[in-house]
């Protein structure tokens, strides 16, 4: 009886190792970026991952495997030892039962502290690899997503088909190589946080916004019809031409153009940002400060009313 005592405690010292390693990986959430590693490292999918950075990830994990499997061991061999002191005992005394008792307590409990150990260790390691991830995946200057992640995004929404790929613009800091000239590189880089921050208040709840590269921004609107679309990216565009931004004392004001563009049937990425660019185009030919959408592969006006015009400006 005293023996079958002995392995039920063990038993239950198992449960706990499975336990606490559960509670471990529940530490790590398998997000879409979490996704997106593995899809490149185990599937071979999207851009290529450096050999650096698998040995880094091979390394952590082998590290990590060897101490869970010293600690298993360290605590398997106690066991056994208690259950051969048990097997080898010439009566079943209280004292040599509960010296038993005792020891597997220890052991489970020594087993406890090295795997919350394991688990604080792990869980710090996710939140190192999640910062770098976010600083991969981040513009610097505008803390926007950068060029990289929204084409990862407009792959991801390309592919699901016509309707739902959403609606994409392109959107432009009118003159701004003449206001760097004039103002100097620093007061072009406060004019990119505000018009980041102008176009993130508006238009995040609705898709994505990232910076497209130079003065340039992109946006895919997932959530809402065409004419929704046009209508918030304008308000948005005009919204920047309102903004005193300033800048060592002075006030500084830009204008944008814009141009809005949805999937058609059989088209690719490519020719999908090919014609939201010539949209963006369009808007400068005809004089900048506007924006235009494409109907089809004819750029239209796109024209607020009064009443949509007045609407006030998202918090920043």
């Amino acid at each position: 009886m005293w023996f079958d005592v002995a392995i039920m405690l063990s038993c239950a010292g198992s449960g706990l190792v499975c336990g606490w390693i559960i509670c471990a990986l529940k530490g790590i959430e398998t997000g879409p970026d979490h996704e997106t590693i593995y899809k490149r490292v185990i599937l071979g999918e999207g851009e290529e991952v450096s050999a650096e950075q698998l040995t880094q990830v091979a390394n952590r994990l082998r590290e990590f495997a060897t101490a869970m499997v010293e600690h298993v061991d360290a605590h398997q061999t106690r066991v056994q030892a208690v259950s051969r002191a048990l097997h080898e005992a010439s009566d079943n005394s209280p004292e040599i039962v509960f010296t038993a008792v005792s020891q597997v307590i220890q052991s489970n409990e020594a087993m406890q502290d090295q795997l919350q150990g394991a688990k604080d260790r792990l869980q710090q390691q996710t939140r190192r690899i999640e910062s770098a991830e976010r600083m991969v995946e981040a513009d610097a200057l505008t803390q926007l997503p950068n060029r990289r992640e929204f084409d990862a995004y407009l792959k991801r929404r390309h592919a699901e088909g016509t309707d739902p790929a959403g609606t994409l613009a392109l959107l432009d800091i009118d003159f701004f190589k003449q206001l760097n000239d004039v103002n100097g590189h620093r007061a072009g880089d406060a004019v990119l946080r505000v018009v980041a921050k102008v176009l993130h208040s508006h238009l995040k709840p609705y898709g994505l916004v990232a910076r497209f590269g130079g003065e340039e921004f992109a946006i895919i609107m997932d959530e809402c019809s065409i004419c929704e679309a046009a209508l918030k990216i304008e308000q948005a565009r005009a919204a920047i031409g309102q903004l005193d931004i300033e800048f060592e004392g002075q006030q500084l004001r830009v204008a944008a153009s814009a141009g809005v563009a949805t999937l058609i049937e059989d088209e690719t990425a490519e020719n999908w940002l090919q014609r939201t660019d010539d949209a963006l185009y369009h808007s400068k030919e005809q004089g900048r400060n506007c924006a235009h959408r494409m109907q089809g592969k004819e750029p239209m006006l796109i024209e607020l009313s009064p009443e949509e015009a007045s609407v006030p400006n998202a918090e920043m």
